[in-house]
């Protein structure tokens, strides 16, 4: 092999290690931001809850989540009903 290949080859794994490292710092960094953007969400989160946020009353959301759960139950019923008994239409 000839020194002039060599040397071309010697740099390209040079340019090759050194925008492995920026590329790796350039992720690391909006890996940080993504992480410090979700911890601001769940800490502020959680120091907003209050206990009435879950009643039933017009302060809290009690009544929301209870009618998505019947509505998540219904719907997964007539799915397995459906599955089990063969039935393949859509309801």
């Amino acid at each position: 092999m000839s020194e002039k290949l060599r040397h071309r080859i010697q740099r390209a794994k040079r340019i090759n290690a050194l925008m492995t490292g920026v590329f790796t710092g350039i992720g690391g960094f909006f890996l940080g931001l993504i992480i410090v953007l979700a911890g601001y969400i769940i800490i502020h989160g959680l120091m907003s809850y209050y206990p009435g946020l879950l009643s039933f009353t017009s302060k809290g959301i009690g009544n929301q989540l209870g009618a998505s759960d019947q509505r998540s139950f219904g719907s997964a019923c007539r799915h397995i009903h459906g599955g089990i008994c063969g039935r393949h239409e859509a309801y």
